[in-house]
């Protein structure tokens, strides 16, 4: 039976192990066929927006590369805006009405100072360059908007074309961005092989394993920092 894991990264802190709890409790209660779930991966995932977003400002200006990507001010305001940022959060945990508030609040007092630099989010060393994505992705796209693979995938009709970031679709989802999915990840987690988390030090996103520390696990592969790859934490 082939294997099949449940990964993603950033908002896949969401998602890929929403979608392995779902096919893990689904396989327990013999709802449909059984699907085989080997492993979840998750990389730099925004899993616990309550205890990340305290670490942006740290990550701007204390990270392990001695970079102040922010200047003093910007830096202190920053911390200074942190506590309501925090208790938004927690409101958000408890009432769903309160989390686009907070979604708001917390990514323009500790995210956008960061954006606004023109630094790459995903590189605190370089430059983000002319791309909005700070990378450029027109092989894929070229490649999934061919009529092959949109037959191949069976993307329907009313999909007009692939898009590497749709914001109309991402705003959508700003009602969930601040919630905290700790508990499905666990969940998830006792029900695979295999985890893989992926935490590069380079990116401007607090390390992931912050808020795995409580999780049990069997044992962990550290890969060390080299010129070319950040630590990368993998359990198993």
């Amino acid at each position: 039976m082939p294997s099949n894991t449940s990964s993603g990264e950033s908002y896949g802190g969401h998602y890929a192990p929403s979608v392995a709890s779902r096919i893990f409790n689904g396989n327990l209660k013999k709802e449909g066929l059984f699907i085989n779930l080997a492993g979840v991966g998750v990389g730099n995932g925004l899993t616990d927006p309550v205890i990340q977003y305290q670490y942006y400002p740290e990550m701007a200006m204390n990270n392990s590369y001695g970079i102040k990507t922010v200047s003093d001010a910007t830096y202190k305001s920053m911390v200074d805006h942190l506590p309501k940022c925090l208790k938004l959060a927690e409101a958000c945990q408890l009432n769903n009405d309160a989390c686009v508030a907070a979604d708001d609040y917390c990514n323009a007092v500790e995210t956008s100072p960061y954006y606004s630099t023109g630094l790459n989010p995903y590189d605190i060393r370089k430059p983000c360059g002319d791309s909005d994505l700070c990378y450029d992705f027109t092989n894929i796209e070229t490649f999934l908007n061919l009529n092959s693979t949109r037959a191949a995938l069976h993307v329907s009709d009313k999909v007009q074309k692939w898009e590497s970031c749709n914001n109309g679709v991402n705003a959508m989802f700003a009602g969930d961005w601040m919630r905290s999915y700790q508990q499905v990840t666990s969940a998830s987690i006792h029900g695979t092989e295999h985890i893989s988390l992926l935490s590069f030090d380079r990116s401007y996103c607090p390390q992931l394993y912050v808020q795995w520390s409580n999780i049990t696990i069997r044992s962990w592969t550290f890969i060390p920092r080299s010129s070319d790859i950040s630590p990368i934490w993998t359990m198993i």
